[in-house]
Order: C-alpha cells, then sequence, then structure tokens
C-alpha cells in the first residue's frame, strides 16, 4: 500500500509538469494496467464487471479539446466558497462513491439511476465544464430514462462517460457515440 501511494506521488508529480496539477491517478491505472479502487487507507487494484447484456457504458466524443489546467482552477477557485464545497462533500462524493459500489457489484439497475443524479449535479454545479454544444444533449439524456451522461478528466480531450440501456437507439440519435466493453 505504501508503495502505491509514493508511486502515486511521484507519477503525480510526472504528469503535473504537462496538466498543472494531478492526483497522480491517471498514470497509475497506466502504470498498473489495471482499474483502481482508492479508499482513504488503501489503493487496490480492481476487477471490473462482466458485460451486461441491456447496459452500456460509453464514450461520447464532443469533438472539442478542453484544458484541464483551466478546468482544475475554476474548480479550485469555486471551492473557495464554503457553500460550493459543503454541497460536494456531502452531496456529489457520496454519489460519486455509491456509483464506484453499484459499478463494481454489477447493478446496472441502479447505476443508471445513479448516474442521473450525478449527471443533474455536475449540470447544475459543473457547467462550465460541459461544452456549450453538448448541454442540449446533456439535457436530454436528464430528461430520459436510457441514457446519462457524467465528465470525464479532460486531459487536453473532449470526451464523456455515459450509460445506456438503448444502446441502438443511443448510436442513431446522438452522434460521436464510441461503445465500451468492460
Amino acid at each position: 500500500m505504501e508503495d502505491r501511494k509514493i508511486l502515486k506521488q511521484h507519477l503525480g508529480q510526472l504528469e503535473s509538469y504537462f496538466h498543472g496539477t494531478s492526483s497522480g491517478v491517471d498514470p497509475l491505472i497506466c502504470y498498473l494496467n489495471a482499474p483502481v479502487l482508492i479508499t482513504p487507507s488503501s489503493i487496490n487494484t480492481v476487477s471490473l464487471p462482466a458485460p451486461s447484456e441491456h447496459f452500456h457504458l460509453f464514450l461520447l466524443d464532443s469533438q472539442q479539446p478542453r484544458s484541464t489546467g483551466q478546468l482544475v482552477s475554476w474548480f479550485l477557485a469555486q471551492c473557495e466558497d464554503n457553500n460550493y464545497f459543503h454541497r460536494i462533500e456531502a452531496e456529489f462524493i457520496p454519489l460519486v462513491q455509491e456509483a464506484i459500489e453499484l459499478l463494481l457489484t454489477s447493478d446496472w439497475e441502479a447505476l443508471l439511476e445513479n448516474m442521473h443524479h450525478i449527471s443533474w449535479f455536475q449540470f447544475k454545479y459543473f457547467e462550465p465544464m460541459i461544452p456549450s454544444t453538448l448541454r442540449n444533449v446533456w439535457l436530454q439524456g436528464l430528461s430520459s430514462d436510457w441514457f446519462k451522461l457524467k465528465l470525464c478528466g479532460a486531459g487536453g480531450g473532449g470526451f464523456f462517460l455515459g450509460i445506456t440501456n438503448d444502446l441502438p437507439r443511443l448510436q442513431q440519435e446522438i452522434p460521436f457515440v464510441l461503445s465500451l466493453r468492460l
């Protein structure tokens, strides 16, 4: 455990050269070549669940690069407001922790519902991180019962993570969808 914490710190320092501040999580995942679950007391590799027949994770390519440094700076500035920071800690972080647990236990139906709450929170409180050209699609997901979107780290790209229970419809109605298989 201690070795992985140190490795994460060193990799974070390396990545910070390219993106400003870095947690080191992305390069750690690449280095270990495995998904990781980070808790306050541990960093462990985990197995992803078997693919679902009815639910699919996907990436939506907005075709618009985003700058990690600018978005992180905006977020950190927002967190200086105690009310905003409290919402992140009390509402958003528990939603994300629940989503991770639902994914790891293959509770796809509950994950779709949970992603609705994450998507709504991000649309309301992280709106500048969502490209204006994607906001109508984001709202379409919020008003539907068949797909939801959430932010990914920018990393210079314009990708967003989603979940759907109707992949053929999604690929027909929403451009630039890339299906993921776990």
